[in-house]
């Protein structure tokens, strides 16, 4: 989501709760106290669905709002226990408020939900619970306070096996594993990893990559920052998107709450977070850093991106460049470097390093490659790719 579009969606949020606490006390006649506590549950309702889920009170999915009311809310939001305790009641009024206006039509489950305000404060109760002074305790204790509510609400169709197996999944685990039992301190200048933890990390990947090249004279270019690891870099920044690792005192890298979880998750649901987390919340730009490309991609990009992704059949070879360039119409992207003369070109090189790419890292397409002519010398370039069944029901786990 482009950052305008956010900002102007968190400021739309604002004034509508605003008037919902003005409605409580006008319509519902509440105490200016309990409307105020209210509107402070649905700011943060309101904030977690754009910042965290790309959605809006009006887009809300049972799957989004089970996160905030029974994980989310309760891990994040320090006010008083009155205020918390009063979360189902705050989203029922919210949601009432709502169809008044003619912005949400189907209340039913949304109600429901609410009214089961018994299942709300067990899950509160649970985390108040949680041993936080022995930490090993807590991880555990933590762990399945989490995958309870994962297990409820993940529709995750892949097989088990085949999200066991996957080596980017592997990897992940390993570099999360790695972080938990070391101490990392991330580089002063940009907070990321040290050279010797990516060298570390990327050894005990499944497949390492080589991180150091000799030149065809003999000379040697050795690795110089994280960025040049891909593998490494690519999954430090969904792990910190994702909230599963953080910079903590001293610039100590460290597991979250998340990160511990997420260990503790079952692989498809490992799979499902990391895939997800990619999705919806990391943007895509960062994997061309070119200056003839936006920083960030059009509004709804991810959602475009998915509907024509579901449309293709699963197992058949799919021209690429016919599908990047209608990808390229559609979401509107241009190349804004002087010179133009491969700009289409280059926006291709994008749409394969945003999406055929990332397919391909989950085992979600399989690419086909043919030798062609450029610049006079053969070249071996992406032809076409193929949906996988794997890939299919993994794409269909972000609906």
């Amino acid at each position: 989501m482009a950052k305008e579009e956010w900002e102007r969606q968190l400021e739309e949020a604002e004034a509508l709760v605003h008037r919902f606490a003005q409605w409580l006390v006008k319509e519902k006649r509440l105490s200016p106290e309990e409307a105020s506590n209210h509107g402070f549950n649905a700011h943060v309702l309101a904030d977690y669905l754009i910042c965290y889920e790309g959605l809006t009170l009006e887009t809300v999915s049972e799957q989004a709002l089970k996160w905030f009311l029974y994980s989310h809310y309760i891990r994040k939001v320090m006010a008083p226990r009155e205020t918390e305790l009063a979360l189902p009641r705050s989203i029922g009024l919210l949601y009432e408020y709502l169809h008044v206006l003619g912005r949400v039509s189907d209340l039913g489950w949304i109600q429901a939900l609410c009214a089961d305000e018994q299942r709300y404060r067990a899950r509160w109760q649970g985390y108040q619970d949680l041993d936080v002074e022995d930490e090993e305790a807590f991880r555990r204790g933590f762990g399945k306070w989490i995958n309870e509510l994962r297990q409820e609400i993940l529709v995750v169709k892949i097989p088990d096996d085949q999200a066991e197996s996957l080596a980017v999944r592997k990897d992940m685990v390993t570099l999360l594993s790695y972080i938990r039992d070391h101490r990392v301190v991330a580089t002063q200048a940009r907070r990321s990893l040290p050279l010797k933890a990516v060298r570390e990390i990327n050894a005990l990947f499944v497949n390492p990559q080589e991180l150091d090249y000799q030149y065809s004279d003999g000379t040697v270019r050795t690795l110089r920052s994280e960025d040049e690891a891909e593998r490494v870099s690519w999954l430090d920044i969904v792990a910190r998107v994702g909230e599963l690792l953080t910079v903590g005192r001293g610039r100590r890298i460290q597991l979250t709450e998340k990160g511990e979880a997420f260990l503790a998750a079952d692989p498809r649901t490992q799979v499902w977070i990391m895939f997800d987390t990619w999705w919806y919340r990391v943007n895509w730009a960062i994997r061309y850093p070119f200056t003839g490309l936006d920083d960030y991609l059009p509004y709804h990009s991810e959602i475009v991106v998915y509907n024509r992704l579901m449309e293709l059949p699963v197992g058949e070879r799919i021209p690429f460049e016919p599908f990047a360039d209608r990808l390229i119409a559609e979401l509107g992207l241009t190349w804004k470097a002087e010179d133009t003369t491969f700009a289409q070109t280059a926006l291709r090189g994008a749409i394969r390093a945003m999406v055929i790419d990332i397919l391909e890292l989950f085992e979600a397409a399989v690419l086909h490659y043919e030798t062609r002519i450029r610049w006079g010398r053969p070249w071996r370039e992406l032809a076409a790719f193929e949906i996988t069944d794997f890939g299919h029901k993994l794409l269909e786990s972000l609906g």
